[in-house]
């Protein structure tokens, strides 16, 4: 369920847990201090929620990533995900095909001030006319990126330290009825700085580094109605003695 939970009556049922078939084609490449690797693959499964609904849903992408050791203390990497999930055709309304679906006021003409203290919802997304010939799953973002690039130092007398830096990017998410919400695209900024000497360690980590201002949609039942804000600027700091 949303919480991450299994119901028990699913485990008596036998049907927690469904088939899927996943295929997977890539290529791998390596020459020197570059290394390369790109892989297509193809994910088809059936989904069930709390209320009986059962749907397909088949999720296809493109996964790249490329390493490049400039030299023994300047190292690049960086990674490219394009993907897509799709629900099969729920089929029309009452097949009981489909996800549950919770809608904004302003789908059934209601004014979104007139519609707290209330809920609208569609038992399952066939009998929504626009999501019965198959829909997108939009709370995955079809595009991510990330780069970086990571300096070591030799060792020394003050033992070894260094320090990574770069990019995550992340594409535009939203729900998937007509006239949906729709989140834009953002990039966080992410650094660390780590030093090892003797038996002590130090690493220091932020997140957000720009402290950008970015949103992340909720994911099932409310996805339509609702999102969330992403985290700001964060540090860590982590020391570490063995003995």
């Amino acid at each position: 369920n949303d919480g991450g939970g299994v119901e028990v009556d699913r485990i008596e049922q036998n049907n927690f847990i469904a088939d899927s078939n996943l295929f997977e084609i890539g290529v791998k490449a390596g020459r020197g201090d570059l290394f390369a690797a790109i892989a297509l693959y193809r994910q088809k499964r059936q989904r069930s929620d709390p209320f009986g609904n059962l749907d397909e849903e088949t999720s296809k992408g493109l996964e790249a990533e490329l390493k490049y050791l400039i030299s023994d203390n300047w190292s690049l990497t960086s990674a490219f995900t394009l993907q897509e999930a799709k629900i099969g055709a729920p089929g029309p309304c009452g097949s009981g095909n489909g996800e549950f679906i919770v809608l904004p006021p302003q789908s059934l003409g209601i004014a979104g001030v007139d519609g707290y203290g209330g809920l609208f919802a569609a038992l399952n997304a066939s009998c929504l006319p626009e999501l019965q010939n198959s829909y997108k799953r939009r709370t995955t973002p079809d595009v991510t990126a990330s780069g970086f690039i990571t300096y070591t130092s030799p060792r020394t007398d003050l033992g070894v330290f260094g320090a990574t830096a770069g990019v995550l990017y992340i594409g535009e998410t939203g729900g998937k009825i007509a006239d949906a919400i729709r989140i834009p695209d953002y990039a966080l900024g992410k650094a660390s700085f780590f030093w090892s000497f003797d038996n002590l360690s130090l690493t220091a980590h932020v997140d957000n580094l720009f402290d950008k201002r970015h949103f992340i949609p909720v994911q099932n039942v409310y996805e339509e109605v609702g999102v969330l804000p992403g985290r700001g600027r964060e540090f860590s700091v982590t020391l570490k003695a063995f003995f």
